[in-house]
């Protein structure tokens, strides 16, 4: 079993819900500002939704500025999970090859207190 950091003495990591969508308008790798919802470099939990009923999509999500290829099948008529860490100015990439059955949505994230 790993052991996973703790926070600073004092300190503690909360989770705070929330439900917010959003559309893709190009397809590939583009910014998606978070800025307006979550605090900067703040730990964001998102689901990815495929609304087509009969055909599988790429998508992903990684921390701005990232090279790294995190995107994984989205099965027809499903939902993933991503867990994705924001950068300094509350930012990440989003991924797509279909912007017309893809939604991204932030429902929480984690932060330090």
């Amino acid at each position: 079993m790993t052991d996973f950091p703790k926070p600073p003495q004092g300190k503690k990591i909360v989770y705070l819900e929330i439900w917010q969508e959003f559309v893709p308008s190009v397809t590939g790798w583009q910014p998606l500002n978070l800025s307006a919802y979550i605090p900067a470099e703040a730990i964001c939990d998102f689901m990815i939704i495929n609304s087509s009923p009969n055909k599988d999509y790429i998508a992903g999500l990684r921390k701005t500025g990232s090279t790294m290829e995190r995107t994984a099948d989205v099965d027809a008529d499903t939902s993933i999970n991503f867990i994705v860490a924001a950068g300094v100015s509350a930012t990440v990439e989003a991924y797509t090859d279909d912007i017309a059955n893809i939604k991204f949505i932030l429902v929480g994230y984690w932060v330090e207190i």
